[in-house]
């Protein structure tokens, strides 16, 4: 049994009206609202700060990622081998499988001189001369303080026409080997020498003769085994003193000394073949460097040119233009005068998109604007011809080439009595001129 007690009455406690909960929310809200308006009138003070630890945020995070993401270092590839094949190469003259070779280790080796020498004249030698000159610049970026380096920059601007360029990259070359350093250590006589072969060299490609003549001598009295000397007097016999004879004695001299060298070869071939018409010796001299050098254009332009020109043989033109485009489709010439080939034949179509072609890629050449002109011409487009023979006759005008200028103008005189702008024709011969040589 369970007694009952009665429950212990307690008094109902009387609320507060507003709790200190309460009380400390609208403080703190107060608080903000009076902090959030200050900060908006002083905004332009504020903002530089936001910004910056904003972006303190995305860069520590973009950090983060870049560095959880980053792939695994790749070995260094061993240059070893290539090197050696490379050289290999380059002392059997095969120039085109070296330089392919150097230009592959070349950023494995950046401080290898001679990989940047040799690429450098590898690609003259191929007749890339843009090439040249960056892997001359390459070569400089390696040791500034090279003489030769410095010498075949100023080789590559000479075939580039810089020649200005060309004297100031000459100049810096013998500042850094004085005849004061050829005195104390005779084995700089050699990049002296270089030095001065090229400073000659530009000094012949702006017409300044004499001066020409009197560096080249001084490059030769320090080094008479200097077989870029000897080739660049050959060069200085044949365009100024038009002593052929001696000139060909030099070109066989620095051949003789630099056998491999093709750009040599080159101006010796085309001694041989265009001045003393022995075309079985430039023919010989031609095909010892396909040997060797199946892929080098200048030498393919040159034996096309030949079958051409001289041997009447369109077929045989034809079979060494197809090869030189096939191993550079860049070379205008080969184009231009694949152009020359297709027209003779009549083929007008072809004719046409070979001579686009060479035009698109040298777009001042007066004989690539006469041919594509006269193409359009010949397939009874005489407004797309107008452009192309004007700007031919200007060229022509401007070079005092005579033989292109009657040309053009009776063309141009053709195909503006088509168009019904003329009717007067003045009959005139067609411009059967020298094609362009790609120099060596």
């Amino acid at each position: 049994m369970y007694l009952r007690q009665n429950k212990r009455y307690r008094g109902r406690r009387r609320a507060n009206v507003i709790s200190f909960r309460t009380i400390l929310f609208w403080i703190v809200a107060l608080a903000i609202i009076i902090v959030g308006i200050g900060i908006y009138e002083n905004r332009q003070m504020f903002i530089p700060i936001v910004d910056r630890a904003l972006n303190s945020v995305m860069d520590t995070a973009s950090d983060v990622i870049a560095t959880s993401r980053a792939p695994e270092p790749t070995p260094t590839q061993d240059p070893t081998n290539d090197l050696m094949r490379a050289n290999d190469a380059w002392m059997r003259g095969a120039i085109q499988e070296a330089t392919t070779l150097y230009a592959r280790i070349a950023p494995a080796t950046p401080n290898d001189i001679t990989v940047y020498y040799r690429l450098t004249l590898g690609y003259i030698n191929q007749g890339k001369f843009e090439d040249a000159l960056r892997a001359a610049e390459d070569g400089i970026t390696a040791n500034p303080f090279h003489p030769d380096m410095w010498a075949m920059r100023a080789m590559a601007l000479n075939r580039l026409g810089r020649s200005s360029q060309a004297i100031a990259s000459a100049s810096r070359a013998l500042e850094l080997v004085p005849s004061t350093l050829v005195d104390q250590d005779p084995t700089w006589a050699s990049s002296r020498a270089r030095a001065l072969a090229f400073l000659a060299e530009s000094y012949l490609n702006v017409g300044q003769n004499e001066r020409a003549k009197s560096t080249i001598a001084q490059a030769i009295d320090l080094n008479p085994d200097s077989y870029e000397a000897l080739q660049i007097r050959g060069r200085v016999n044949q365009e100024v003193d038009y002593n052929f004879e001696a000139a060909l004695e030099d070109f066989r001299a620095a051949h003789e000394l630099a056998p491999t060298m093709i750009y040599i070869a080159i101006w010796l071939a085309r001694l041989e073949r265009d001045r003393f018409q022995d075309y079985d010796t430039a023919l010989e001299l031609y095909q010892n460097i396909l040997d060797r050098n199946p892929g080098n254009t200048q030498v393919l332009f040159d034996v096309a040119d030949y079958y051409w020109r001289v041997q009447g043989n369109p077929e045989e033109a034809m079979s060494y233009l197809t090869r030189c485009i096939e191993s550079d489709p860049n070379v205008a010439a080969c184009h231009y005068l694949m152009g020359r080939v297709q027209y003779r034949r009549e083929q007008m179509a072809d004719a046409l998109i070979s001579f686009q072609t060479a035009y698109d890629f040298i777009n001042t050449n007066g004989y690539y604007a006469y041919w594509l002109g006269a193409t359009h011409l010949a397939l009874g487009q005489c407004q797309q011809a107008i452009p192309y023979l004007t700007q031919s006759e200007t060229i022509a005008r401007n070079n005092n080439d005579s033989v292109l200028l009657d040309s053009a103008s009776f063309t141009l005189n053709e195909a503006q009595v088509a168009c019904g702008i003329r009717v007067v024709v003045t009959p005139t011969p067609t411009p059967e001129g020298e094609t362009e040589n790609t120099d060596g």
